[in-house]
């Protein structure tokens, strides 16, 4: 709770601070960039603004899924957030991993993950463009037969090791 107190030229003061970061706050990763922007009611202060950027890290069942990933050859290319309606905040964090080893090689061009997270469960969308060959490939992909879009929700109570394993379980059977 705010205060008001007096702090004299050359003193300096230290406060503990505890952040509750809510559900599907952006993981930062890419360009994704999270901050803190504080501020201090000083007369005549020359900046009592503040703006600290912070490292948010995956939950334990995404960070669980993203290695699952990785080990099949998937790297994230990039990652970013996109304006959406329906969901607690007005945007969605997008993960897009594209296949540079692996089984996925050849078969997929990408594969576009959205999280969304609950305190009881892990909400995954998603969308996979897959690989065509020949004009019968340019013509599915003209028409969006290429594209695979799927669901999957978790429980928040797997390990991230068993909800990497759901998920690549998961893209094997629907692809």
């Amino acid at each position: 709770m705010p205060y008001a107190f007096t702090i004299e030229p050359g003193e300096t003061r230290d406060f503990d601070v505890e952040l509750d970061v809510p559900w599907n706050t952006p993981v930062t990763i890419g360009d994704s960039r999270v901050w803190l922007e504080t501020g201090l009611d000083i007369a005549m202060a020359a900046d009592p603004t503040d703006k600290d950027m912070l490292t948010v890290r995956p939950d334990p069942l995404i960070d669980g899924i993203f290695v699952a990933l990785e080990d099949q050859g998937l790297r994230i290319r990039q990652v970013e957030c996109e304006a959406a309606k329906g969901f607690a905040m007005p945007f969605v964090q997008e993960f897009e991993f594209v296949p540079t080893t692996g089984p996925y090689h050849g078969r997929w061009r990408e594969l576009e993950i959205i999280a969304y997270r609950s305190e009881d469960e892990l909400k995954l969308w998603f969308e996979i463009d897959r690989n065509k060959e020949g004009v019968k490939g340019m013509l599915s992909s003209l028409i969006g037969l290429g594209q695979l879009k799927r669901e999957l929700t978790l429980p928040s109570s797997l390990s991230g090791e068993e909800a990497g394993k759901q998920v690549l379980d998961y893209l094997e059977q629907t692809t």
